[in-house]
């Protein structure tokens, strides 16, 4: 629709939601509401395999996967990426790496389960590095 965000919404609920087994795109469905919609775009534009499903063409190294999407704060949408059911010590280097701190509450990187508003909680404790947390990262503006 050309008004510079994507459509599909983080769920916000949880660190590992569910991702569809999906490989073709119904016609209409590349509309953005949906979380497999940026999939299907790169699917019909054969740069995604158009015989894989959603869950292994968005697969991550953790064996959970990335989504493409948009984050609302209830002012403003912010597109980003989120990398959903990866363990806290991963996401804590990341941010670091990007941010040059690892708190999960400001910065590009930031936690994304837990997360309200503007308010985004921080990483687990380091006794707890290997809970699965969601992190998205911001790709232009951040809220």
């Amino acid at each position: 629709n050309n008004d510079g965000v994507i459509g599909y919404l983080f769920d916000t609920t949880s660190a590992t939601p569910a991702i569809s087994y999906d490989t073709s795109p119904t016609p209409g469905s590349c509309s953005g509401e949906d979380q497999d919609d940026s999939w299907f775009d790169l699917r019909v534009q054969r740069i995604l395999p158009t015989n894989s499903p959603n869950t292994v063409v968005a697969k991550h190294t953790f064996s959970q996967f990335f989504a493409i999407g948009s984050y609302n704060n209830g002012t403003h949408y912010f597109n980003a990426i989120a990398a959903y059911g990866i363990p806290a010590w991963a996401a804590k280097m990341i941010d670091t790496s990007i941010d040059g701190t690892a708190n999960g509450t400001i910065g590009k990187v930031r936690r994304l389960d837990g997360a309200s508003g503007s308010t985004f909680p921080v990483w687990p404790d380091d006794n707890a590095n290997d809970q699965v947390v969601a992190l998205v990262y911001f790709l232009d503006k951040t809220p």
